[in-house]
């Protein structure tokens, strides 16, 4: 559920980059917020299947399947009605989505894990990531949580919400949609939830909303325990890392080298992956 949560918080972030949202040419006439949300699981679904990889023994599979979705990338390049361009392979987009999955993945995990990371530990965290955001053909990418978040702001004056984008959050949505948007809007930093028009509550209505929001979260996690992919990369490593194999799952993908794919030749290979 963490981890559900933490991947929710970065798609209120990439909706404010209108040119830079995944497939946010190819959405713009979706209205409704349960449109936008078939239309963006897919990012954060690819990238969790690459963490959850690149951070075990199995390499090849992490980086065959973050070739897998470099070649969807390259498919995602046009211009926008509005006139804006937009291109998967930019830098600035590459660094842009990196930064909000990173920061969304961590700010969750901080908040609402029972034994969270602190200080050099989650920078820790920030830094090993990098390694995703490396396969997937991100450079120049932030390595701790200060960075992250001065990355992210300095996007602040090429941010604005589209109309799809404000009817997906707020009070636009109805309950128990409207409860979880509250619970990732009370996270972001100041200068989103200006962005977005929130406000926070009294210190202790924010604090009994956000323990319940603990609550629930943990106690899901306790009823239904890990979630299979963790449990496998646990097992894969209950007895130490290889310390000769550890070093090479460093990506070896040097930008433009990729062989170009059609959309259907990226969609099947999705089925190897």
């Amino acid at each position: 559920m963490r981890g559900l949560h933490g991947k929710a918080r970065p798609l209120h972030l990439l909706d404010g980059h209108a040119p830079l949202a995944p497939g946010g040419a190819r959405r713009e006439r979706r209205r409704g917020p349960e449109d936008r949300s078939r239309g963006r699981r897919g990012a954060p679904r690819a990238l969790d299947r690459v963490l959850h990889r690149h951070r075990v023994r199995i390499h090849r599979t992490a980086e065959r399947l973050a070739k897998t979705v470099r070649a969807m990338h390259h498919t995602i390049k046009g211009v926008r009605p509005d006139g804006a361009a937009y291109d998967a392979d930019d830098p600035d987009w590459l660094r842009w989505n990196y930064a909000t999955v990173v920061w969304g993945l961590a700010t969750a995990h901080e908040l609402y894990h029972p034994q969270p990371l602190r200080g050099k530990k989650i920078d820790k965290y920030y830094g090993e990531f990098v390694r995703v955001g490396q396969a997937l053909g991100g450079t120049d990418l932030p390595t701790t949580k200060a960075e992250t978040l001065d990355c992210l702001e300095s996007y602040l004056p090429r941010l604005a919400l589209t109309h799809g984008a404000s009817m997906a959050t707020g009070a636009n949505l109805p309950m128990p949609q409207a409860a979880i948007d509250w619970a990732i809007r009370d996270t972001m930093p100041k200068w989103a939830m200006e962005l977005i028009q929130h406000k926070s509550p009294n210190i202790i209505e924010r604090t009994a909303r956000r323990s319940l929001v603990w609550s629930i979260i943990n106690g899901l996690e306790f009823t239904t325990g890990p979630t299979p992919e963790f449990k496998q990369a646990q097992e894969r490593v209950a007895d130490g890392i290889d310390p000769d194999l550890a070093p090479h799952t460093w990506p070896t993908y040097v930008p433009g080298t990729d062989p170009m794919l059609s959309r259907d030749e990226v969609e099947k290979s999705f089925a190897s992956v």
